[in-house]
Order: structure tokens, then C-alpha cells, then sequence
């Protein structure tokens, strides 16, 4: 393993296993078998539960879960865990954004009626959480944009089929079934994005709107002076 899975959020394909680190969730990912690290962290453990759901006949012993066939509808494996992985990622940022949601439109909505110094800098550290969410949700949307734009890539996640046939080249842009599993969670990704931006815009807007109140308060008090 690579000493930078640790900290950096990734998700690669190498020979015969995939590499997953997402939301403090690291795991690799084989044909037949998936290593999920730290496997007593809360969010790792539910992360288990997920992926246990994903997979028909799994068993699940300390930080390993294995199956040895795809389940009848011929889903490989690697793709059930991976998926299993990706809806505990957005499951994760989905928690934390509705965390965030409610405690920032009361502070949208009274502020420009009534500048409260304290609400004001509650809005402040909001707006830090909410920058680092947003940049927690693009590195995802950057790891699932960069992927699906490798064929080759997600051709070779293809580990059930690549362990039986080992032999026989895959064709690069045979990779259908994997392109539409990482779309469908890009397109929940490129969500609570959307949303945390539309956020991130309302509290501009409004810093911007108390900060013309507030010349215009400065001014007046220098109108006074000055007569």
C-alpha cells in the first residue's frame, strides 16, 4: 500500500485490486474479498453493515469480508463492495450537510433585518464548516470525474472477470456496468455540492449586503461630524 493512502483521498485501480480512501474510509478491494482498515472506528463499522447488504451469501470476519461468486443477477463482487464504500461516503457528507443546512438559513433569513454582532459571527463559523464540507464533496466529485474519464481504468475494475480469463485482453471501453455505478453516485456528489455552493453564495451575498449597510451607517455618522 502506498505510504500516501493514508491521507490522500483516492480511489485506484491496480493489478488485480482497487484502492479506496474516501471520508476516512480505506480499503482494498480484490475479485473475491474486500480489507477494510481501522476496522473498530464507528464510521468503518457501518461502512461493514453497508457493504454486507450489497453482498449476497458475504461473511465478515474482523476487518475482512469475502465472497467467492457473484450474486445470481452476475454483479461482480468488486462492484457491490465498491458501491457498498460509495454509499457510506455519501451517506457521510449527506449527514453532515443536513447538520449544516438548518443552522444556516436562520442566520440567512434574520440577519439583513436585524445585525446581531453574535449571530453574525455564528455565521462566520458556519461558513468555515460549510467551506470544509464543500471541499470534502469536491474531492470526491474530482476522484469519480477523473476516473470515469480513464477508460482503461475502469475497464480493468473488471477484477471477477480479469481473475477468471486472466489471459485475455479486456477491451478498454468495455466498462458499461462500472461507468454507471460511479455516475449515479457523481450525481450525488455533484448534489450536496450544488447545494453547499448555493449556500456558500447566500452567505457572500449576504456579508456583501451588511457590508454596504454598514458604510452607508459609517457615512452618515461622518455627515454628522462634519455639519
Amino acid at each position: 500500500v502506498d505510504c500516501a493512502f493514508t491521507a490522500k483521498p483516492t480511489l485506484w485501480v491496480r493489478h488485480r485490486a482497487l484502492v479506496f480512501c474516501m471520508e476516512g474510509l480505506r480499503a482494498l478491494i480484490f475479485f473475491n474479498k474486500v480489507l477494510l482498515f481501522d476496522p473498530n472506528r464507528r464510521g468503518v463499522e457501518m461502512a461493514v453493515k453497508v457493504i454486507q447488504r450489497r453482498i449476497s451469501d458475504s461473511a465478515s470476519s474482523g476487518d475482512e469480508t469475502t465472497t467467492e461468486e457473484s450474486d445470481a443477477n452476475g454483479t461482480p463482487f468488486e462492484f457491490k463492495a465498491l458501491e457498498g464504500l460509495l454509499i457510506s461516503v455519501c451517506l457521510s457528507l449527506e449527514r453532515d450537510y443536513v447538520k449544516l443546512e438548518p443552522l444556516i438559513i436562520p442566520c440567512l433569513q434574520t440577519l439583513p433585518e436585524r445585525q446581531d454582532p453574535e449571530q453574525f459571527e455564528e455565521l462566520r463559523r458556519l461558513e468555515m464548516r460549510l467551506n470544509q464540507f464543500t471541499a470534502r464533496a469536491k474531492r470526491v466529485q474530482h476522484i469519480l470525474q477523473e476516473l470515469l474519464e480513464e477508460d482503461e481504468d475502469m475497464a480493468n475494475m473488471y477484477l471477477t472477470a480479469i481473475a477468471r480469463k486472466p489471459l485475455e485482453a479486456r477491451n478498454p471501453v468495455d466498462h458499461e456496468e462500472v461507468e454507471i455505478l460511479l455516475e449515479s453516485y457523481l450525481q450525488v456528489v455533484d448534489d450536496l455540492t450544488s447545494r453547499a455552493t448555493l449556500m456558500a453564495d447566500g452567505i457572500d451575498d449576504l456579508e456583501g449586503l451588511l457590508e454596504i449597510h454598514l458604510d452607508a451607517l459609517q457615512n452618515r455618522l461622518l455627515l454628522v461630524e462634519l455639519v
